[in-house]
Parts: structure tokens; C-alpha cells; sequence
């Protein structure tokens, strides 16, 4: 019954919102006439929309005069466009109110956006300060939930199918809409949900969608603008007064000279400098580029060339890009045709490694477990199964190059231990060198996702010499500082003398997958040898073409949210283990080792001739400070 009364309401209020008078002001006129920016913003102070000046045609077309229902704005960074959002808003409290939905990508997204956008607007500018309480108490002003004479604001985030579901709005704002989830599951996609909440008022609705663009093809906002009548930022020259659009893809500058960034006329050829934007943005219009567009949803792109002066200036995309350019980033390129430019990155969207170029460049020996010269150390890394471990030995040299020792298939139940003392046994074991030494594991690393409980007994086995580790792709360290475990065998909290490293197993496989994609050393023709191995060379014995697959098993694929890595074969251990043995190695600190240590490592090997060693006698010992924490 009562669901049938707030149904009822919600079409009374419809009516009732019908029914009522069209304001007087438009959005770009509220904002010019009440709109006051906070100190904490670059240009406190009232707002004047001839410093942005192609924000007037896209804050007219979200004000109530106008026919349009569905406004998107694709843009970059410092162009003032999030600004429309909260115009709009504003207006709308003040001048045509109704219930409304703020919706943000996250729950901690949507928190800080009340902080420290939404507050600040409301508590600067004096017109709508007035219309809300000052009791921090007031069920009616919540941080996320705003109560005003004939309308409400709710601020919620993209993750939360219930929040997309509940009562229905007349005005819908989807900020960042590139960082909401493609789906919620079977509740589907999130901006499709926050949509349908607009039904009710489909007469005189308002959707308004911001966001800076991420991946071509896989940009929502991009597809959003593209649906909408997919309007251009067009510009006179200020020599022939030419329109056309300032693409950062047409920036000129020298190499090494970014201060020179400038474009030429489409018309005269003549030079546009960054400083003749006080000619041209004044005199700059709009023009929609898709001629069989209904007028009911307005799409604009709005670049980063177009940012006021005293903002971001040419220059500086220039030197971004020349940066990323040098330093080969393919990710920083992405922050700056994102950011800096507001346009979907057009680069590779996959990376992906040639199992086969692998497989033919293998050593000639038959990995017979034998370390090779210069490599002074080893370390372990081993992955656990249902009924197997799996464990790669690799040897260390100087600059992170490796050279696989052995790899091994434990097969058994890992939740008894009769496997995991074969596993002790190569950690204990002997490792012959080629100069006829001897070498035991300085470290060993075992991942813990699975059956960890088992993980963390044998990690009590050595604690110094086995790591125990746990992937995770959010944290922001490579490998984080470790943290005791603490857990019993009912499950009640205790310390069991375990420490526990977490791995940024993506940095990890980006930094191998470097290494793997190396050219093979050309030879000196005066010499006749080869030149020396680049830092993060990999060296293979005879191992099956199945185990390159597994080591090649995933890909790198750019997403609207960022790279994310994905299978291509099922059997990923070869791949799992070597990043626990690079991270093994990585603890031991041998990138900060000298010369003087590693030729100890190296002299340490010799003195243990096959015969004459005692048991342990040719452990290394670590001096690593940061794995004595």
C-alpha cells in the first residue's frame, strides 16, 4: 500500500513540476549574478564566465528554457568544465527546484566529492548558504543528502545497484562516468540504471554527464558524445579569421623546445601563439557535427587547447608529451591525451608477448640444474595447486639479469606434508656452479593466496630465508612493508611469528614483460663476440614449448580503467612463479648491490668446492636492513 502512495506522490509531484513556471534566469545568467567561488579555489571570488567563455553555450543548454533533456561534456583537465555540474545544480536549488541525484564512481569518491566540491558551493555563495541549516544534525542536511524547499540532492556512487534503484529523479548528474564498472552483473550497467530513474519525469528531465575520456572504443563518455549531436570548438585565426578546431594533434613545436608549442592556420598558414587565446576564446563558437541530431541531447568536446591563460598552457602539453615520448611510457602518454587533451588515447591497447621468440632463443644446455659463471645467487619462487607445487629456481647477476636454473612439479596434496617437505628439501639442497662451487637458495618466496593456512606452517619452517607473499593489483608499492599474521588454528586471532608481503603482482609482470621483449645482442664484427646482455636479460634452458606458453600466458589489455592483465592460456604457473622469484630477489636488494658484493657473492661460491663443504656452509647471508623489519 504504501509503495502504491509513494508512487502516486511522485507522479503528483511530476505534475505539480509541470505545472510550475519557468525561471527567469538561465544557468550562465545564476551563475554570473549569485555564483561565488570559494578561497580554495584558483579564481576565488564571483563567478565570471567570460574567463571559460565556451562553458555559456553548454550551461544554457542544461537551464530549463531549453529544449535539450540530455546534456555530455567530454573534456580534459583545467577547462573549468566540472564547473558546469555544479552551476547546474546550483541553479537548480535556487530556481527550478526538484529531486535530483548526484552520482559519483565509488562510495569514498562520492564523500569527497560533498566535501569538497558540493560544500563549498553551498556554503560560498550566499543565496543557497541560506537555504540549508547550520545544525550539523539536520536529517535534512546530510553531507551526502541535501533537503531544499521543493526538491532534495543525493550524492551516490556507480558500485551501488540499490542506491541506482531507489526513487525517482527529474535531475540526473553522472560525474567521471569513464570510472563507473562496465556492470553491475545482472543488475547491469550503472549509468543504464541511474537513467530509468529518470522515467517519471521523461517531460521535463535533465541528464548532465561529465567526464575526462580514457580508451578510443572503450570511452563511455566517448560514446556517450558520440550519440548527442557531437559539437566542435571552432576558433577564428587572428590573422584571416578563419574557424576551424585547435586539435593538440596539429600543435607545432621543435624537438627539445616545448616554449615554442604554436599552431598554423588551416586558411594562412599563419602562426597561432598560446598568448592570441584572448582573441580567439572570446570569439569561439560551437558547432555540431552530426546533422541528423534530434536538438534534445547536446554533446560537446571540449580540449585541453582551449584552457584560459594563466591556466595550462601549450608549452606545458608539449613538454608532457615530449617526456613520455623520451622515456617511452606508454602510460604517460595516456595521462596526457587524457588529461591534457581530453581526448580517448589512440595507442596500443595490448600487449602481448611471442611465446614462440622465446622458445627458439633457449640456451644450448639441457638445464641440468647447474648455475652458470657470473651469476652469484639464488632464489625461488613457487606457486601452490590443488594437487602440486610448482617452483622456479633462478640464478642473479648483476643489472636484475636471470638465468633459470631448474623448474619443478612437487606433485602431491598440499594440505598434507609430504609434499611440502620436497619442497624443503629444495630449498635445503645443494645447487652445483659451473666454476665447480657450490650454492644453496638465499630466498624462497611462496605465494599465499591459496591454502594459505599450509603456506604460513612452512613459512615457520625458515623465517628468514621463506617469504611468504599475497598478489594484490591495488596497492601502490611493489612490494609493501610486511605485516604479522595473526591467526590460530580455530581461527581466533594470534601471532605466529609469519610476516606477510604483499605484491603488486602488475608492476612486477609489467617490469618482467619488459625484460622478455629485449632484442637478442648483436656481435662485435672486431671481436667476433657477442656484446654484453642488457639489464633484465633472460636466459632459458631446453624447457618445452608448454612452458613458454605458460610463461607468455598473459596479456597487458588497456581498459577504460586502467591496464589490467588477462589470461590467453590456462596454465599460468611458469608466469606465477617467476614474479615471486623476482620478488625474492628483489628483497634480498641485489639492485643495490655493488661491485664489492657481488664479488663477494661470486668468491663465497668457489671457496665451497664439491666435498670439502659442510651442510649450510654455502648459504649467503642477506645484509638486507629492509627484510629485517
Amino acid at each position: 500500500m504504501s509503495a502504491v502512495i509513494e508512487g502516486e506522490a511522485d507522479l503528483w509531484e511530476s505534475f505539480a513540476d509541470g505545472l510550475r513556471p519557468p525561471p527567469e534566469l538561465t544557468v550562465t545568467e545564476w551563475a554570473e549574478e549569485k555564483r561565488i567561488l570559494p578561497n580554495t579555489s584558483a579564481e576565488p571570488g564571483r563567478w565570471k564566465t567570460d574567463r571559460t567563455p565556451y562553458l555559456r553555450e553548454i550551461m544554457d543548454a542544461v537551464s530549463p528554457q531549453s529544449p535539450v533533456r540530455e546534456v555530455t561534456l567530454m573534456k580534459p583537465a583545467q577547462t573549468g568544465g566540472t564547473e558546469v555540474l555544479l552551476n547546474a545544480i546550483g541553479h537548480m536549488m535556487e530556481c527550478d527546484p526538484g529531486a535530483s541525484l548526484v552520482v559519483m564512481s565509488t562510495e569514498s569518491t562520492s564523500r569527497e566529492w560533498a566535501h569538497e566540491r558540493l560544500r563549498p558551493l553551498l556554503e560560498s555563495t550566499p543565496s543557497l548558504a541560506a537555504m540549508f541549516s547550520t545544525n550539523q544534525r539536520d536529517p535534512d542536511n546530510r553531507k551526502t543528502f541535501k533537503k531544499f524547499p521543493g526538491g532534495f540532492l543525493a550524492v551516490t556512487y556507480s558500485t551501488s545497484g540499490a542506491e541506482l534503484r531507489s526513487r525517482p529523479v527529474r535531475y540526473l548528474y553522472l560525474d567521471e562516468v569513464d570510472a563507473y564498472p562496465k556492470s553491475l552483473g545482472k543488475e547491469g550497467d550503472p549509468v543504464g540504471l541511474a537513467r530509468a530513474r529518470t522515467r517519471t519525469f521523461a517531460h521535463n528531465r535533465l541528464i548532465l554527464k561529465v567526464s575526462t575520456p580514457t580508451v578510443e572504443g572503450d570511452s563511455r563518455i566517448q560514446s556517450e558524445y558520440e550519440q548527442g549531436d557531437r559539437c566542435v570548438f571552432q576558433v577564428p585565426c587572428p590573422h584571416c579569421h578563419f574557424y576551424q578546431v585547435l586539435h593538440p594533434r596539429r600543435m607545432i613545436w621543435r624537438e627539445g623546445k616545448p616554449t615554442d608549442a604554436h599552431f598554423e592556420c588551416e586558411a594562412c598558414a599563419e602562426r597561432i601563439d598560446h598568448e592570441d587565446k584572448a582573441y580567439f576564446l572570446p570569439r569561439g563558437k560551437w558547432v555540431p557535427t552530426r546533422p541528423d541530431a534530434d536538438g534534445t541531447h547536446r554533446s560537446f568536446h571540449l580540449l585541453g587547447t582551449y584552457s584560459p591563460l594563466g591556466w595550462m598552457a601549450w608549452s606545458e602539453m608539449a613538454a608532457a608529451w615530449d617526456k613520455a615520448e623520451a622515456e617511452k611510457d606508454d602510460d604517460a602518454k595516456i595521462v596526457v591525451v587524457n588529461t591534457m587533451w581530453g581526448c580517448p588515447a589512440e595507442i596500443s591497447t595490448t600487449e602481448e608477448l611471442d611465446h614462440e621468440k622465446l622458445w627458439m632463443r633457449r640456451t644450448s644446455w639441457e638445464g641440468d640444474h647447474k648455475v652458470l659463471g657470473d651469476y652469484g645467487l639464488l632464489t625461488a619462487g613457487v606457486d601452490v595447486q590443488a594437487d602440486r607445487l610448482e617452483c622456479e629456481v633462478v640464478a642473479w647477476r648483476e643489472g636484475m639479469r636471470s638465468q633459470s636454473v631448474a623448474y619443478h612439479k612437487l606433485y602431491g596434496d598440499p594440505t598434507q606434508p609430504g609434499v611440502w617437505d620436497e619442497l624443503w628439501e629444495l630449498l635445503e639442497r645443494d645447487w652445483k656452479h659451473e666454476s665447480g662451487g657450490l650454492v644453496k637458495l638465499s630466498r624462497m618466496a611462496v605465494d599465499s593466496g591459496y591454502l594459505s593456512d599450509e603456506v604460513y606452517k612452512f613459512g615457520q619452517r625458515d623465517r628468514r630465508r621463506i617469504i611468504i607473499t599475497k598478489g594484490s593489483s591495488t596497492t601502490q608499492a611493489t612490494i609493501s612493508p610486511p605485516r604479522d599474521v595473526e591467526i590460530g588454528p580455530r581461527g581466533n586471532k594470534r601471532k605466529i611469528g609469519v610476516k606477510l608481503w604483499t605484491l603488486n603482482v602488475d608492476n612486477i609482470k609489467h617490469r618482467l614483460m619488459r625484460w622478455l621483449e629485449l632484442p637478442y645482442p648483436e656481435f662485435d664484427e672486431e671481436t667476433g663476440e657477442i656484446e654484453e646482455f642488457p639489464a633484465g636479460w633472460c636466459e632459458f634452458p631446453q624447457y618445452t614449448r608448454a612452458w613458454f606458453e605458460g610463461l607468455c600466458s598473459e596479456r597487458r589489455v588497456l581498459k577504460s580503467r586502467g591496464w589490467r592483465w588477462e589470461k590467453i592460456y590456462d596454465r599460468n604457473e611458469p608466469l606465477d612463479c617467476r614474479v615471486y622469484a623476482m620478488a625474492a630477489a628483489m628483497l634480498e636488494g641485489i639492485e643495490r648491490w655493488d661491485e664489492e658484493r657481488w664479488h663477494e657473492a661470486r668468491r663465497g661460491i668457489a671457496q665451497n668446492q664439491k666435498g670439502r663443504q659442510q651442510k649450510g656452509s654455502g648459504r649467503l647471508v642477506s645484509r638486507s636492513k629492509y627484510l629485517g623489519r
